[in-house]
């Protein structure tokens, strides 16, 4: 996971609307977004953001490599 990847406490103040922790909290797990928790924060990543919204994507790039695609030429 890159650094990039991780959606801040700020962030998620912007993204939600709300200022206080325990209302982000809320709102996160009613959206069905799993995230991570300090005493003082929270913070989550895009993965898990897509994951709730269903946008999962395949990181096992093993597994990318057996796709094949079939084309009518």
């Amino acid at each position: 996971m890159s650094d990039n990847s991780i959606v801040t406490f700020e962030q998620l103040q912007k993204m939600t609307g709300f200022n206080q922790k325990g209302a982000i909290k809320r709102h996160l797990m009613t959206s069905g977004v799993s995230f991570f928790e300090t005493p003082r924060s929270l913070y989550t990543t895009v993965e898990l953001l897509n994951s709730a919204g269903g946008l999962v994507q395949n990181i096992n790039p093993e597994d990318e490599e057996a796709v094949v695609f079939i084309s009518k030429a």
